[in-house]
């Protein structure tokens, strides 16, 4: 019985030990658990880390930007990657973005920039990458912007085109420009300005519109210029000027002063207006109204072609203008310089009328088809072929024709007088005298 008890004594103590074993077991199964939830404090335990570095950083510039591209870390530290940012250097720009490319704005063109990226999980951001290579933003390249300030002057079949370089060339240096008239669309082209267009027609008006040309392309073509009008070049003492009505006249050169060998014989002002024709009237009625007439001697006419219209001083003042376009009656000023080119001893200073005793002699038409007998000293050395027109007195009576060469000045001595030069038949001299602006005389033109 003894040992019976004892038996069963042993068999409950060994049950009661493997129930302890098996409880010891589950507590620290429990308490790993709660260590877990706890951050594993004293037990191992697995723990997130920042992720790696990213790798492969290539930046692409663009317009004051740059796309970088990179590859994401091996290793995100056990915590998925958030987000990556990159930043710029110089400047510490910086983008955000959750993959890969991340584009950088606010860039300097023509800055060169590099970039590093770091990426970041729920631990905390990785170490930067190693830097891109070096990139410049630039502006994009456009066509350049259209040139400016077209001014065209004309030639002989031909026009030389002047203009101002585009504010922006677009980017990309301009290569050459294109000028196009109108009408025609003849064009030249050119590196520079000005730019000269060839085979123009003389005596049509053309204007000319400019384009500039880069890489890319042309840009819109400029504003037009002004319309010019080539035309063969003039050559004083070769070339002749027409008047309103078509009258052609020869010129020459004189010192530095181009004038016309013939007295003015137009009938109407630059402006069309006629010029009123008072042959006829016998008495004063031009007075203070520009008139023209024809010299009357004993009732004859036909005076014109040779000598010209006398004319008032009225008309010679009208600001419709006398002379052809870019012609004038000369000046007193004008004529002082004339004789005093003739004749160096000249007197054009003083009040004195009669100027200069050889300058007439050079300035008169030689022989006595023109001027009659004796015409002294006559050689028209400097090619003016003055000829006596003779005048017209304010009272309407006819002087002086074959005696006198009687040309105005465009200048008033005073009220009611200009001053005028006079050659005539019996000696060399040049006078500058005052007479009353109702008188008639001779017009010559003188080049401005």
């Amino acid at each position: 019985m003894n040992g019976q008890t004892t038996n069963n004594q042993d068999l409950e103590k060994g049950t009661s030990i493997q129930r302890n074993t098996l409880f010891n077991l589950d507590e620290i199964k429990v308490r790993w658990k709660k260590a877990a939830l706890e951050n594993c404090p004293g037990v191992p335990c697995f723990t997130a880390t920042i992720p790696g570095a990213p790798t492969s950083v290539v930046a692409t510039a663009g317009n004051a930007s740059a796309s970088v591209a990179f590859t994401a870390p091996a290793s995100n530290g056990g915590s998925a990657i958030t987000g990556y940012t990159v930043t710029s250097s110089p400047g510490s720009i910086t983008a955000t973005g959750a993959t890969s490319p991340i584009n950088v704005t606010g860039l300097t063109n023509g800055t060169a920039y590099t970039f590093t990226v770091i990426a970041t999980n729920a631990v905390g951001n990785s170490l930067a990458s190693s830097t891109s290579t070096a990139v410049t933003p630039v502006a994009p390249i456009t066509a350049p912007g259209a040139p400016t300030s077209v001014v065209a002057t004309a030639g002989n079949a031909s026009a030389s085109v002047a203009f101002t370089a585009p504010a922006s060339n677009g980017g990309s240096a301009i290569t050459g420009y294109t000028i196009t008239s109108s009408p025609g669309s003849i064009t030249a082209t050119g590196a520079t300005s000005p730019i000269n267009v060839t085979g123009l027609t003389n005596g049509t008006a053309y204007t000319f519109a400019v384009i500039a040309t880069n890489a890319v392309g042309n840009s819109v073509a400029s504003a037009a210029s002004t319309a010019v009008t080539p035309a063969v070049p003039f050559v004083c003492g070769t070339s002749t000027i027409n008047d309103f009505d078509g009258n052609p006249y020869y010129t020459v050169l004189i010192g530095t002063q181009c004038w016309t060998k013939e007295n003015l014989k137009v009938t109407k002002y630059n402006d069309g207006t006629v010029i009123p024709d008072l042959t006829a009237s016998t008495s004063n009625p031009w007075a203070n109204s520009g008139a023209r007439t024809e010299y009357v001697a004993a009732g004859v006419t036909g005076y014109v072609g040779t000598f010209g219209y006398l004319y008032n001083w009225y008309a010679v003042n009208d600001p419709s203008k006398l002379c052809p376009a870019g012609w004038h009656v000369p000046t007193d000023s004008d004529w002082n310089k004339l004789v005093k080119y003739l004749d160096s001893g000249a007197d054009t200073s003083s009040t004195s009328s009669n100027q200069s005793a050889s300058a007439g002699s050079m300035m008169k038409e030689m022989g006595t088809t023109l001027w009659n007998s004796p015409n002294t000293g006559a050689n028209n050395s400097s090619g003016f072929s003055a000829g006596p027109g003779g005048y017209r007195t304010d009272i309407g009576s006819f002087n002086g024709i074959r005696d006198f060469a009687i040309f105005w000045s465009a200048t008033e001595d005073s009220t009611g007088r200009a001053w005028i030069r006079r050659l005539n038949n019996g000696d060399g001299d040049v006078s500058r005298i005052d007479i009353f602006e109702s008188f008639g005389a001779s017009i010559r033109c003188l080049r401005d």
